[in-house]
């Protein structure tokens, strides 16, 4: 924690310390809006900020050149190591003023490897060192466990008194959700990006192919407006319409012109495109211009891609017919897409009726939903579809083996039928084989497969029609459906998911299921 020299890159030995140093922590005010708090207003804000004394009073502390905090930073953490792009604007309180320290980065940071971590619950204004590791108060960074950990060195002038912990950003609550198949992950308000579940083909982003219990940032500093999730890959948009994919990547689903290479980082989708949204299901990704005009990509067995062809494609490629859509939902085995005049069509795989034209024959190229239904919004699961209709009731389509079309029965429906027993739904979310929507108030409802606890009622019973989520909560959206898991956020802007957690899924740092909503790790 200090060291001799006071240079970058220094290793701080064992030993250096003869006894427990007790560390005490204090966060200083946070930043309530962009150009407020401690630092400049041409400068983005980073809060919080910590400043902290120790007892006993360590000699060295006093030397500016010679201090620094020394700061966890674990791929396992929601915190990434450190990158060379990588820099934070430091604060330091002197009596009632704040000075503000210089930029510093991973080239100014010293090695501490004789620290080991404390699981003690702080108390009030308080953390345990345990050697010389930084607890955060209040939780801030959730659960550390230590890997290499970093002091930092610099400051205005040379005057260094303390750090602020680098890369110690609280992501505070999620905007945005998205699930795929044993993976989910985040958008903080700034569009920063936090994955966590699964990742043995780096659907995480994180660089790595390492599971994660608790949201990991995604790497490579892009910033997205939203997030599609399918099967072991991840897609985000950004604010300027470019499509950027990594994780799985066998039949070419993540659109950078290769199949069979897994991509461990965010890579660009090829072909030039630029979309204003994105949506993903299984193992084939879709995209919208602004002119409505359809783009499909990865596997195309039974013609889930639209293009008259079972040609697997590694790029953007048109769905054909020449119709401009407003929304586009690929399912795990087909895609349907809503017009601007509430006419729902869909194409590929129809054994089960998941195209709602009346018959088990697959299309390749968009073939319209029968009934009369005017949708405004329609969703896709695995094998059935969902939508809202203008009337204000809910139908489904396709695959219904668990109940997930609500209907009462397990019976398949090759067109669309309403929904029974439930309320008025003003939103949907559909996985693999389970089905939710909210109500304009916010209560949750779910149906369909409950083998892992994916409905949220407390029990592992499948349910035929809608059934309320159980715990009180209610929610902005339901932002987010997996193979065997759910996920919103309730209406305080917490994250909360439940259902299967094998993988780590449901971000609460276990791999334990929940059978009704826990808290995303912050």
């Amino acid at each position: 924690m200090v060291t001799p020299s006071g240079a970058a890159g220094v290793q701080i030995p064992a030993g250096t310390f003869g006894q427990t140093i007790m560390v005490t922590i204090t966060r200083l005010p946070a930043p309530s809006s962009p150009g407020a708090g401690p630092l400049p207003t041409t400068l983005k804000q980073y809060g919080p900020y910590y400043d902290f004394t120790t007892a006993p009073q360590v000699a060295q502390f006093g030397d500016s050149a010679r201090v620094g905090v020394c700061q966890v930073t674990d791929p396992s953490s929601a915190f990434y190591p450190p990158e060379p792009h990588d820099r934070l604007r430091l604060a330091h309180t002197v009596g009632a003023v704040i000075e503000l320290l210089d930029r510093v980065g991973v080239n100014d940071f010293l090695r501490c490897t004789n620290v080991s971590a404390s699981g003690s619950t702080p108390r009030a204004n308080r953390h345990r060192m345990q050697g010389v590791l930084l607890a955060i108060r209040d939780a801030a960074i959730g659960l550390l466990r230590p890997s290499t950990l970093y002091a930092a060195h610099g400051g205005l002038g040379g005057k260094v008194k303390s750090f602020s912990p680098f890369g110690a950003v609280d992501p505070g609550n999620f905007t945005i959700l998205a699930a795929g198949s044993f993976h989910s992950c985040g958008l903080t308000s700034d569009g920063r990006a936090y994955c966590w579940g699964a990742n043995a083909e780096g659907e995480l982003g994180d660089g790595t192919t390492t599971r994660r219990g608790t949201p990991t940032a995604v790497a490579g500093g892009l910033t997205f407006t939203s997030l599609a999730l399918g099967y072991q890959y991840t897609c985000g948009l950004t604010s300027s319409g470019s499509a950027y994919c990594w994780g799985y990547n066998f039949y070419g689903e993540l659109g950078d012109g290769t199949s069979g290479t897994s991509r461990l980082k965010p890579t660009a989708v090829a072909g030039g495109v630029t979309f204003t949204s994105l949506s993903v299901e299984y193992q084939h990704t879709c995209g919208l211009t602004s002119g409505g005009v359809a783009y499909c990509w990865g596997y195309n067995a039974s013609g889930r891609l639209g293009d008259g062809t079972t040609t697997d494609r590694s790029t953007p490629t048109q769905v054909v017919g020449g119709l401009t859509f407003t929304s586009i939902v690929p399912g795990g085995i087909h895609t349907c897409g809503l017009t601007s005049g509430g006419t729902a069509y869909c194409w590929g795989e129809n054994a089960n009726g998941e195209l709602g034209d009346g018959t088990i024959t697959n299309r390749l190229t968009p073939t319209p939903v029968i009934g009369g239904l005017s949708f405004t919004m329609i969703r896709a699961g695995y094998g059935h579809n969902c939508g809202l209709t203008s009337a204000g009731t809910t139908s489904c389509w396709g695959y219904n083996a668990f109940g997930e079309l609500g209907d009462g029965t397990t019976t398949s429906r090759l067109r669309p039928t309403a929904v029974v027993g439930g309320p008025t739904l003003t939103s949907l979310a559909l996985g693999w084989q389970h089905t939710c929507g909210l109500t304009s108030g916010g209560a949750a409802y779910c149906w369909g497969d409950n083998t892992m606890g994916g409905l949220g009622d407390g029990t592992i019973t499948a349910r035929g029609t809608p059934t309320q989520v159980i715990g009180g909560l209610t929610f902005q959206v339901l932002a987010a459906i997996g193979a065997g898991h759910t996920c919103g956020l309730a209406s305080s802007g917490t994250a909360y998911c439940w259902g299967d957690n094998e993988a780590g899924e449901l971000g609460d740092g276990t791999t334990t299921n929940r059978l009704t909503p826990t808290p995303v790790a912050r």
